[in-house]
């Protein structure tokens, strides 16, 4: 079948509902969204740069610009929350399947998405809200990254949950 790819590595949930809130999506496509950690922002300075905590490693200056502890503030998990509602709403109004495929969510993320009928919770087994860290069969070469076997599971799961729907 005929796929496009809204994605560009570690972007914001936000970053990726605005991707997908422009896009050209049409009665009967399916929108397949991997969900990560609502604690990511998209920052613009002559190019839109994603930012995480590893970026203030890199780039330990930025602090100066925007406070590293802007990315726990629950403010970003309302921000995420509600451009997720945002594409809900919009992938219904196109006639178009949605799924919210939680591949490597927050703890205090989790509560919002897990009643949502189109939230499939890929990590692991459980929805376990005391869990801490993720649940990966494998890791890739940056030993922090889910490896080819938990992207296997991943796969598996979408595909089980788009033939049961």
């Amino acid at each position: 079948m005929p796929v496009s790819f809204l994605t560009e590595s570690g972007s914001s949930i936000m970053w990726a509902a605005d991707q997908i809130l422009r896009s050209d999506i049409r009665p009967g496509d399916i929108v397949i969204w991997g969900l990560t950690r609502c604690c990511r922002f998209p920052y613009y300075d002559n190019k839109v740069l994603h930012i995480l905590s590893r970026y203030y490693e890199y780039y330990p200056e930025f602090n100066n610009i925007i406070n590293i502890n802007r990315l726990d503030e629950p403010n970003m998990i309302y921000r995420s929350v509600t451009k997720i509602l945002q594409v809900v709403n919009f992938c219904k109004k196109a006639g178009a399947k949605l799924i919210l495929a939680g591949v490597l969510v927050d703890n205090d993320f989790l509560p919002y998405l897990i009643g949502l009928d189109e939230y499939l919770h890929c990590s692991g087994t459980s929805t376990n809200l005391e869990r801490t860290s993720p649940e990966f069969i494998d890791y890739g070469i940056d030993n922090e990254h889910p490896g080819p076997l938990t992207h296997r599971m991943y796969a598996d799961k979408i595909l089980s949950f788009i033939k049961n729907v």
